[in-house]
């Protein structure tokens, strides 16, 4: 039996007990949803992994997909360019001139 759907009216604990209900234990894999059920009870499936859960949706008692908390990317790379301008500049050749070199010993 499909549990009702919940609405955004119901109070958090009803949403919680309902989903409860409607959850399968599944050896190996954990809390399981029907994809019915998931269908009609997204909003609630949602506020349970965004608090850090798993979930794992069925069709025909098999599992089809895997329901898991966002987390956000590293933050991009920054550049220091203070500690870059600190940097001793190379006086050394340039590349031209080492690759240049490096033929020129080769023989090419």
């Amino acid at each position: 039996m499909t549990p009702k759907p919940l609405s955004g009216d119901d109070p958090p604990e009803l949403r919680s007990s309902r989903l409860e209900e409607a959850a399968v234990l599944l050896p190996g894999i954990g809390r399981a949803f029907n994809v019915r059920v998931a269908k009609a009870n997204l909003s609630g499936l949602l506020d349970l992994v965004a608090s850090g859960e798993e979930v794992v949706l069925t069709a025909g008692g098999k599992p089809k997909a895997r329901l898991i908390p966002f987390k956000p990317k590293s933050k991009p790379f920054k550049v220091n360019w203070e500690h870059l301008r600190a940097m001793p500049m190379n006086t050394g050749p340039s590349a031209t001139e080492i690759v240049r070199a490096d033929r020129d010993a080769r023989g090419w």
